[in-house]
């Protein structure tokens, strides 16, 4: 029971204010916490690496997290599904591995556990990222990179 009532809130919520869908028709849009479960699981996921490979996840998954976010804040409805972008495909997997784990698929993860967790860390996540073209005396352009990637010290 508590398999299918997990499934339930994850896929459709009470409250739809967000306006990101997995579906044209036939979905209700993701609301906070269903973002948050899937912000903490890509956290906790992006820290258990090892230090070379942080090295060059991070900034991406950060600019991840910031498209998430716009997204998830505009009056336009956005179904992921249709969406054709590395952070796109980085969401679908994300959500898709959250609904494995609501069904039990992984026995041993609990599944109640598992997605409070990430729920709560992922309303924690603070994530910035900027892109800034610059071209040198050459003409050549080069791209800076400025990110942040961290939970709030709440």
């Amino acid at each position: 029971m508590k398999k299918i009532l997990i499934l339930m809130l994850l896929l459709v919520p009470t409250l739809a204010q967000a306006k990101i869908s997995l579906c044209k028709k036939g979905c209700t849009a993701m609301d906070d916490q269903q973002v948050n479960a899937i912000k903490g699981f890509l956290y906790e996921v992006s820290n258990s690496q090892e230090a070379s490979v942080k090295k060059q996840i991070l900034p991406k998954f950060a600019r991840c997290f910031v498209w998430l976010d716009k997204i998830h804040k505009d009056k336009k409805t956005h179904v992921i599904t249709q969406i054709k972008t590395e952070d796109a495909s980085l969401i679908k997997a994300s959500i898709q591995f959250i609904i494995d784990v609501a069904m039990g698929r992984y026995s041993e993860l609990n599944p109640e556990k598992e997605i409070t967790r990430w729920t709560v860390m992922g309303a924690k996540v603070i994530a910035e990222y900027k892109e800034k073209i610059t071209k040198d005396k050459y003409g050549k352009e080069n791209v800076e990179i400025k990110w942040k990637l961290e939970l709030a010290k709440k």
